[in-house]
């Protein structure tokens, strides 16, 4: 939203749904990254799929 403050230095994680991990000729991608001073993350080249997003204000209750 406009009128709030950035939200700088928040980790958010990226993981790939769906792939079991240990599959023979599967792997599994997940990474994290932490926001920037105008809150703002990317995870370039990804492929095709589902992935899940988390940070780690959801897991602590600041944002529900």
């Amino acid at each position: 939203d406009a009128d709030e403050e950035p939200l700088e230095g928040v980790t958010v994680g990226i993981k790939e749904e769906g792939v079991k991990s240990g599959q023979r000729g599967i792997s599994e991608f997940s990474d994290s990254t932490e926001t920037d001073e105008d809150g703002y993350y990317e995870f370039g080249g990804l492929p095709k799929g589902n992935y899940t997003i988390t940070s780690d204000l959801l897991r602590s209750g600041i944002v529900g």
